[in-house]
């Protein structure tokens, strides 16, 4: 469990601004670009599947609360709100799309990924996943297999 308290609904000044919770300092190593933490969880009573916490800079993370959310919860700025949330693991997220890019190469591909640390693993899988196009997500697959292949020639 990385949070289970008690907040309240903030927004940002200015036309468009986001309605977000503040978090505290959080002692969460990110593997996401950005410094982002993939996170599952709820506020109130509605779930909450891989979202971002975002770092502000001094080490603290803020919650971005959409409206579909605050529609869930019948909820706005200044309202309180109970949110639980964890780290959503990446590993339990790996996609038909990449075990097919996997099953398309040789074996020792998966089997040198299968010995990577937790980390190792998690911070491949975000930086695929992060990818805002599905280039974008071919070329780090490539990537990760050009560094695999590297790997496996060391051992």
């Amino acid at each position: 469990m990385l949070i289970n308290d008690k907040f309240q609904l903030k927004k940002f000044s200015g036309k468009g601004g986001w309605t977000y919770i503040d978090l505290p300092s959080l002692s969460v190593k990110s593997v996401l670009p950005f410094g982002w933490i993939l996170v599952n969880g709820q506020i109130d009573d509605c779930a909450i599947r891989n979202q971002k916490l975002m770092p502000r800079g001094n080490g603290s993370y803020f919650f971005s609360v959409n409206s579909k959310i605050r529609k869930a919860i019948k909820k706005e700025q200044g309202d309180s709100v109970s949110l639980v949330l964890s780290i959503a693991e990446l590993l339990n997220q790996i996609t038909e799309e990449l075990l097919a890019c996997f099953n398309n190469e040789p074996k020792h591909f998966y089997t040198t990924f299968q010995s990577l640390s937790f980390e190792k693993q998690q911070e491949f899988l975000g930086q695929i996943y992060a990818s805002k196009t599905e280039d974008e997500k071919a070329t780090k697959i490539i990537k990760m297999f050009q560094q695999l292949d590297i790997l496996n020639s060391s051992h």
